[in-house]
């Protein structure tokens, strides 16, 4: 994160604390504690050592910090001790406006200063400011447990990703699930950077794996970015997740799945299916639309708004290929690229030095040498990974190939500038035969093997024709399939609504 600045201004008393133009001071009340739980746990360990100074060398003519000792050898946990045990306090003064408090020591109405919390240069602050007075006990289903103001922030700043733009054309708000699921992360990173590059403002709520109580609060937080933002589209980027009803006219889902896993044949609703139909429009990744217009019109949902769009990756600037490997990234979660097969094939792959690849180390221990870690989920070390490369081994999963349903890897080595080889895929070989390079999925691995380096050699030989192709790819990537694309579709089909 990078570095946040804030501005306390300290305002000297010409009186006393216990004139009439300021509160009583006493015990903390839940939302000043919420503040200065905000203040001392949330930032003045983690972000702001410039802060931490601050407050160990307060001004030298500060009434209040003279008399309760706060002096330039105090410690950070020191303050923490007295806020927590609530000799230290802090108050809202409602007479001097919204971001103005009260600082004190209990017993003490002669010693006091005023506080005035101004975070022009941290919007996220802004925004967990204007969460913090919500009553979130009320809006968790766990109701005997009522969270701390410190769970809160905590909770806040495990879960929530901020990219906030100077006045945003658009405001968008994207759930994402718990962090086993990094294709989904890594796609919602790159949602983010699509909209900051269109001049829109994007919040990114994790939904992670955790208790009862911290799934109910992050629930809260959920609903509660919606009151608080009514951001103009939220976006769920996974479509197993349950729906969460929010204050938004555009709430999205992603369907990166086929037909049967919403519908039955008689055109039911499945249980996913009935999620699905809660939304008000559908984003969906199969390359015809015409099943899901049937299967809203059915179930009496016709008013759902219908867009094709893919797990794609924001827009980039062509960087031509040096072909130095083969990339390759995945988790191998489905039984053919964790089969046997698959394992003989990397194995092969990676004696004949060609090899670069990515993933979780525990879905890679058959490999040596060719396993090169795990890529940062940010949204652009992937690309930057592909490009050293140049060339990407792309394989589906059987399911999506037989639906013609394209993922996020051919679309990764596209935007990376790379030059991508891909089982028989029906979708990329319309779309991008001229552009790509193809084997046969259905040979055994030895003959796959061959194929791919038969690929490799002419690379090699022909890197000018192979950075064509590249090029060519980058290109209809840009122009059709990047996430602004899908985004401005959005936006002007929404305009009609």
């Amino acid at each position: 994160m990078r570095t946040l600045i804030f501005f306390f201004n300290i305002l000297v008393l010409s009186s006393f604390c216990c004139s009439a133009d300021y509160p009583r001071l006493g015990r903390t009340d839940d939302e000043s504690l919420t503040i200065a739980v905000q203040i001392i746990e949330g930032y003045l360990g983690k972000e702001s050592p410039a802060l931490v100074k601050r407050l160990q060398s307060p001004h030298p003519q500060s009434r209040f910090t003279k008399r309760c000792g706060l002096q330039t050898d105090q410690s950070l946990s020191n303050i923490k001790h007295l806020l927590t045990s609530n000799k230290l306090t802090i108050q809202k003064d409602s007479t001097k406006g919204t971001n103005t408090y009260v600082l004190g020591i209990q017993g003490r109405p002669d010693v006091c200063d005023t506080v005035e919390l101004q975070f022009p240069n941290d919007p996220k602050l802004n925004l967990l400011h204007q969460l913090l007075p919500l009553q979130f006990s009320t809006r968790l289903k766990a109701r005997e447990h009522k969270p701390t103001p410190s769970e809160v922030v905590n909770t806040f700043y495990t879960i929530i990703d901020c990219t906030f733009v100077d006045h945003p054309k658009r405001t968008v708000l994207i759930r994402c699930p718990s962090d086993d699921h990094v294709g989904e992360k890594e796609w919602s990173k790159r949602i983010s950077i699509a909209c900051q590059a269109l001049g829109w403002s994007c919040i990114t709520c994790h939904f992670k794996d955790a208790s009862l109580v911290q799934e109910s609060l992050t629930q809260a937080l959920y609903t509660a970015l919606g009151e608080v933002l009514s951001p103009d589209y939220a976006f769920c980027v996974f479509y197993r997740m349950k729906f969460i009803p929010i204050k938004c006219k555009n709430n999205f889902l992603y369907l990166t799945e086929m037909p049967q896993s919403f519908c039955e044949l008689n055109g039911k609703p499945t249980p996913l299916g009935t999620i699905a139909l809660k939304y008000n429009g559908l984003i969906d990744s199969n390359p015809s639309q015409i099943w899901l217009q049937d299967f809203t019109q059915q179930n009496g949902r016709s008013q759902i708004l219908v867009l094709n769009g893919y797990p794609s990756t924001h827009r980039t600037s062509f960087r031509a290929p040096l072909f130095q490997g083969i990339f390759y990234c995945g988790v191998n979660w489905d039984s053919g690229r964790s089969s046997q097969e698959s394992k003989n094939l990397f194995q092969a792959l990676e004696e004949l030095g060609l090899m670069h690849v990515y993933g979780p180390a525990c879905r890679w221990q058959h490999l040596g040498s060719s396993y090169k870690g795990f890529i940062p989920v940010d949204g652009v070390t992937m690309l930057d990974r592909i490009h050293e490369c140049g060339a990407g081994l792309c394989i589906h999963w059987s399911h999506h190939r037989d639906a013609a349903i394209p993922m996020s890897r051919f679309f990764e080595i596209c935007a990376a500038g790379g030059l991508a080889i891909c089982d028989n895929h029906p979708w990329i070989r319309e779309h991008f035969g001229d552009a790509a390079l193809f084997f046969d999925h259905t040979k055994p691995w030895e003959d796959r093997v061959t194929e791919i380096k038969a690929h490799w050699d002419w690379i090699q030989s022909h890197p000018d024709e192979a950075k064509a192709m590249a090029k060519r790819a980058h290109t209809r990537f840009i122009e059709k399939y990047a996430i602004e694309v899908t985004l401005k579709e959005i936006e002007e089909q929404t305009k009609q609504l």
